[in-house]
């Protein structure tokens, strides 16, 4: 692992796979992102979600509105990365879901619930930044 540093916001990022150069652009707005992510609630033994146990990752064109379990703290997380990058993301619940807390699908049929008021970990890898999404 990476030297762990904390972001203005207070989101905790520690990179593992840093990716510079090629012709590939990094996440920004208008450009569809895929990330493989398995997510949990700090301190639990499971994920809440494992999108590699699904065999496909969460796509969403970044700027634009997004879905659980797609949160504010994995957008500025992802921000730049290339395909390739990885990065353990620990997003505060202000940057997460608050006391809301969310429900998303993670498989037919199958849900997860994020508690309100978590600390949420992600541990991704960045697949693919694409503009061909329209």
């Amino acid at each position: 692992d990476g030297v762990a540093r904390t972001a203005a916001s207070g989101l905790i990022i520690n990179d593992e796979r840093v990716v510079t150069g090629g012709t590939s652009p990094g996440a920004a707005d208008g450009l569809l992102v895929g990330v493989h992510v398995a997510v949990s609630v700090e301190g639990a033994a499971e994920p809440l979600l494992d999108t590699r146990a699904r065999g496909r990752p969460i796509a969403w064109v970044f700027g634009k509105a997004y879905a659980p379990p797609v949160c504010e703290g994995l957008v500025e997380g992802v921000e730049g990365l290339k395909p390739g990058a990885k990065r353990r993301l620990v997003v505060p619940p202000s940057l997460a879901f608050g006391a809301k807390g969310a429900i998303f699908e993670i498989g037919d049929d199958a849900y997860a619930k994020v508690p309100s008021n978590a600390t949420l970990v992600y541990n991704l890898e960045v697949k693919s930044v694409s503009p061909n999404w329209s």
